[in-house]
């Protein structure tokens, strides 16, 4: 082998936080490059935030869909599932039992109206109430 292909530039750089005395060292951080590719790692931002009625909705959406009462997202003609609706109710109920009073009250009126609506079509969809 050639000598000059044995020979490897090495570098070693200290990223340790803390020096042998156990002192805090600081150091300045090198900028990261960005790239100019978009990642498909991650999804893009939402231009809206995420709160928790916005999760809820979800579920009744879902819900309303398995009843019927909305087309479905992806064009099948409407059909119900009934267990799903259930399904869909014990989830909220769940939501509902986990974080009492954690809610604002107008996240908490929405869960309760919305569970009150669902379970209130549940039983007509279901004809034990007329």
């Amino acid at each position: 082998m050639n000598e000059n292909s044995k020979k490897k530039d090495i570098k070693v750089e200290d990223k340790r936080h803390f020096d042998k005395e156990g002192n805090v060292v600081s150091r300045e951080e090198k900028p990261v490059e960005a790239k100019t590719e978009p990642s498909e790692e991650f999804p893009p931002e939402s231009p809206e935030k995420l709160d928790f009625i916005s999760i809820l909705f979800t579920y009744v959406h879902t819900a309303l869909i398995y009843l019927g009462d909305l087309p479905d997202p992806s064009g099948a003609p409407a059909s119900e599932n009934l267990p799903g609706v259930q399904q869909m109710i014990d989830i909220l109920e769940l939501m509902q039992q986990k974080t009492k009073g954690n809610l604002t009250s107008s996240e908490e009126k929405y869960l309760e109206s919305a569970l009150f609506d669902l379970r209130m079509r549940y039983l007509q969809k279901s004809k034990i109430i007329k």
